[in-house]
C-alpha cells in the first residue's frame, strides 16, 4: 500500500517539503578545549532545503557528550553562530588562539522536522553503537534551548 505520508518525511515550510526520502546528513560533536575551560560543540549539516549562508552548519554548545544524554530528560544547549563545514571533519587548533578541537562523536542523521524553532532528528553515532531520537527546541523565546532524548538504543 502506497501512502504520500511516507514520502514526506522532512517538512520545513509548506512550500518546501521534499517529496522523497533524502540521504542522511552529517553530524559531529567536538570537544573544544580552551585555556580557561572546555565544552562540546555539536554541528549538524543543514538540509539542502534549509541552507544557511556560505554553507555554514547549525551549531550549538552542549554540556554532555551523546552517550551521557539521559532518556526523557531535558539538557540545556546554547545555539552558537553557524560554523564552517570544514569543522565536520576538522581536528586541531582553532585559529585566533581560540583553543583546540577534538572530534569525540560523529555520525549521520535524518530529520523529521527542521524549522528555526524545532528539530526532530534520528541520530546514528559511529563507533558508539548508539541510535537516538532527539528533539531540539526552544519552548518560549525567553527560555533556554533544550535537547530531549526521546529514545536511545545501543
Amino acid at each position: 500500500m502506497h501512502s504520500d505520508r511516507l514520502l514526506r518525511i522532512r517538512p520545513s515550510k509548506a512550500d518546501d517539503k521534499p517529496q522523497h526520502p533524502m540521504p542522511p546528513l552529517q553530524t559531529v560533536i567536538l570537544h573544544h578545549v580552551l585555556p580557561q575551560d572546555s565544552h562540546y560543540d555539536w554541528l549538524l549539516q543543514c538540509p539542502s532545503y534549509a541552507p544557511l549562508p556560505d554553507q555554514r552548519q547549525w551549531t550549538a554548545r552542549i554540556i554532555l557528550p551523546p552517550q551521557d544524554w539521559p532518556v526523557n530528560q531535558r539538557i540545556a544547549l546554547t545555539p552558537l553562530a553557524p560554523h564552517r563545514a570544514v569543522y565536520l571533519t576538522y581536528e586541531g587548533p582553532v585559529s585566533g588562539n581560540r583553543g583546540h578541537v577534538t572530534r569525540i562523536a560523529q555520525g549521520q542523521f535524518t530529520e523529521t522536522v527542521w524549522t528555526p524553532e524545532c528539530k526532530i532528528l534520528h541520530l546514528q553515532w559511529e563507533h558508539l553503537a548508539l541510535r537516538q531520537q532527539v528533539e531540539i527546541h526552544q519552548p518560549n523565546p525567553d527560555e533556554a534551548w533544550l535537547i530531549v532524548l526521546q529514545t536511545s538504543a545501543q
